[in-house]
């Protein structure tokens, strides 16, 4: 096994870095934003989530692959750089950091509401405690930010996994749970209650709440097997953590009548309440809490060591390379706090308007960064035609694609195309600064 040659620890566990992966993937958009989902599709998110779902094991298969075949690379922002060269790594580098900051000040937006909610104290509040812990715990050392993400991502896994079987049993067992009234089933409003047209402009949505498992491969340069922890999260926790999203949504669709389900209001809230489960409802503002959290956590760590892999070749402030004793980059993560605050600062101006630009801007971005991601692996394994490296390679040509039609088809809906438009501003600034910084 190789470690990639950088002055970070190694202390990370393959177990730790899935959960790290787990962490950015499982938020708010799963048990609050999924009521969108549902209408629009009804039973076809099964089918369609599972397109999703091979879309992102494909995706960590060719991560997987890049960070096997030469590990010392780095994360796959590094692996980019070494096959598209030094521009092409300087985007996709700061992509993924801007990808992150965005990510984590919708997240900031979001705790205001649920923190008032769940204890009657101001939000503000709420906000300043909770970024504050997750920038000391990312301060004190990898492993630490590493046991206390394990710790967050384990209580979102095993509330979706409590929620299935609760509702299997208001179905097998309805006196069990308190359930009062019937559960409708499969009817027919639920197979395809908005129109086959509608359903498929979900698409895009549902992939985008599968992003952020690649973080595996940033967490891997502090792992001493990075090639073992990357295998692990896109053999086992893409497909697995997909499952957990196609059975908790489907479920609830089989507890109460789509027309039950209301916009800004959890879906699992109202299965709960059809279920007779009184506390559900605070229960899952608890969690969803914590699911925020754990993708603040999450963000403050991936982009920071990205900032400080950019720093390495002269792409971030020099002193982002600055380590304390226990190996973190202490500058490269308080930069990227101030900027996930800045970031919330402008949301809040606007909270509404702020939180979903914040987060339709987080979406555009990374998709574009698998795009170079995906390009550097059919790169890199250009060459004589043989068996396996045709598989591979053509393997990066479809996600490739996937991703690039995903994009497409958001630039051409009326709701989508400014986000589309403000995420290609973005990179088009990102390269105009490149041909500055990297005019050789």
């Amino acid at each position: 096994m190789t470690t990639p040659p950088s002055g970070l620890h190694h202390t990370l566990s393959p177990r730790l870095v899935g959960m790290i992966a787990v962490g950015g993937v499982i938020g708010a958009g799963l048990f609050v934003g999924s009521t969108a989902f549902l209408k629009q599709t009804g039973f076809l998110i099964i089918p369609l989530y599972t397109i999703a779902i091979l879309l992102m094991v494909g995706q960590m298969r060719v991560l997987a692959d890049m960070t096997a075949s030469k590990p010392q690379a780095g994360s796959f922002i590094g692996q980019i750089r070494d096959a598209l060269g030094a521009r092409s790594g300087f985007i996709a580098g700061w992509g993924y950091v801007l990808y992150w900051c965005a990510t984590a000040g919708s997240e900031i937006i979001a705790i205001g509401p649920l923190f008032t909610q769940l204890t009657g104290l101001p939000g503000a509040l709420g906000m300043a405690i909770l970024v504050a812990l997750t920038l000391l715990t990312n301060l004190i050392s990898a492993r630490a930010y590493a046991r206390g993400e394990a710790a967050l991502s384990l209580t979102k896994l095993g509330s979706l996994v409590l929620f299935i079987l609760v509702g299997v049993l208001s179905w097998l067992w309805p006196s069990f749970v308190g359930t009062h009234t019937s559960n409708v089933g499969v009817t027919t409003a639920s197979l395809i209650p908005a129109g086959i047209g509608t359903a498929l402009a979900a698409l895009p949505l549902l992939i985008q709440t599968l992003t952020g498992f690649e973080i595996a491969t940033v967490a891997a340069m502090e792992s001493p097997d990075p090639v073992r922890s990357v295998s692990h999260a896109a053999k086992k926790l893409v497909p697995q953590v997909g499952f957990l999203h196609v059975a908790s949504l489907a479920l609830v669709l089989t507890i109460v009548p789509i027309t039950a389900l209301q916009a800004g209001h959890s879906p699992f809230t109202t299965a709960l309440d059809h279920m007779g489960i009184a506390v559900g409802a605070r229960v899952l503002t608890a969690i969803v809490l914590v699911a925020v959290t754990s993708c603040l956590n999450s963000a403050l760590f991936a982009a920071s060591r990205v900032l400080y892999e950019l720093a390495e070749t002269g792409d971030a402030p020099a002193h982002c390379r600055t380590l304390t004793a226990s190996g973190v980059p202490v500058w490269a993560v308080l930069y990227t706090a101030i900027l996930e605050c800045l970031v919330a600062g402008l949301g809040i101006l606007s909270p509404h308007d702020g939180y979903i630009m914040a987060l339709s801007l987080s979406a555009m971005l990374i998709m574009f960064t698998y795009l170079f991601a995906n390009a550097a692996q059919w790169q890199r394994l250009s060459g004589p035609a043989e068996g396996s490296l045709v598989a591979r390679r053509g393997l990066a040509g479809i996600v490739f694609a996937g991703f690039a039609l995903t994009l497409l088809s958001i630039a051409f809906t009326a709701t989508g195309r400014q986000d589309f438009l403000l995420s290609i501003g973005t990179m088009l600034c990102l390269w105009l600064v490149s041909c500055l910084t990297h005019r050789k």
